[in-house]
């Protein structure tokens, strides 16, 4: 998957890139092995090859700002090594929009959601005309949308960054292990950030199952860490707008991701600990069922 990944990069017209590839202590990850393959596929517009290994796992977040500090370009994207960006122009598309538009920071695409083969499902984003649409110039009803209803709007492959982004607005929230754009989506519509949005693909997502947050096994223990993430994302991101986004959303969602933890980790997974997790939490459970329909019929298909 990661050489795909670097096939889509390196197939970009952009003429100045430099490639910053940070590996979160994958098994067998090889530097070498890669460096080689990027450097034998070179059509000349990559300037620059850094190749950053960890020891040790430090998690997505972690990971993700090194990756960022170590970038010395003006312009910054991030692409996961199992997602492929969408078009060999994205990068110059979004940076050009950026080299007009010096008010702005950053500029966000839509995302195609692809199955494990890379076969287009549906298209996620903001899925709006353009930038000049009146959600962008208000923040209260931006944060709603985005808690409620386009919480991939701004994700973090989809946007293009000045690199000055990170000086003045810090670099992603490290309270969390694995949930990055999240967190950072809701910095940029506090902060009022101007949003530069392309009505256009910007990133192939590799979806269907295929990595811990996608799975439909909504009580596979490797998401634990996910659900604690999201969790806090609820206490430390939320909570203080709850006026804004709505203390009931805020307390029921933040039970649902409770009720999976607990599930989770039943000692012994009974049937009678089973109903009683249920129990303990259906009204939240409930209120999920109602307000996220088609993500129970997800799981259900798990």
């Amino acid at each position: 998957m990661l050489y795909e990944t670097l096939d889509s990069v390196l197939e970009q017209t952009y003429a100045n890139i430099e490639i910053v590839v940070c590996d979160d202590a994958s098994p067998g990850f090889e530097g070498s092995e890669v460096e080689t393959y990027i450097a034998g596929r070179n059509r000349g517009n990559i300037s620059n090859v850094n190749i950053i290994a960890n020891g040790t796992n430090a998690g997505t977040v972690k990971n993700l700002n090194r990756g960022v500090s170590a970038a010395k370009g003006v312009f910054l994207k991030v692409i996961a090594g199992d997602d492929l960006f969408a078009s060999p122009d994205v990068c110059a598309v979004q940076i050009k929009y950026l080299k007009e538009h010096p008010e702005a920071n950053l500029v966000v695409g839509n995302i195609v959601e692809c199955d494990n083969r890379m076969n287009p499902v549906s298209m996620s984003g903001f899925l709006l005309k353009n930038d000049q649409d009146p959600l962008f110039r208000n923040r209260k009803a931006l944060l709603r949308y985005l808690v409620r209803k386009g919480q991939k709007a701004l994700a973090t492959q989809a946007i293009c960054f000045r690199k000055a982004f990170f000086d003045e607005n810090g670099l992603y929230d490290e309270r969390f292990r694995l949930i990055e754009d999240l967190p950072m989506a809701i910095r940029i519509a506090e902060n009022g950030e101007k949003i530069g949005y392309l009505n256009l693909p910007c990133v192939k997502h590799r979806g269907s199952g295929v990595g811990i947050s996608t799975s439909n096994d909504a009580f596979d223990v490797r998401k634990l860490r996910y659900y604690e993430d999201l969790e806090q994302f609820y206490v430390i991101s939320l909570t203080p707008l709850k006026r804004i986004v709505g203390s009931a959303f805020v307390r029921m969602r933040r039970g649902v991701c409770r009720f999976r933890i607990e599930y989770c980790k039943l000692n012994p997974p009974t049937l009678r600990n089973k109903l009683k997790t249920i129990l303990k939490y259906l009204p939240h459970l409930a209120y999920y069922a109602l307000t996220k329909t088609n993500r129970v019929f997800f799981y259900l298909r798990g």
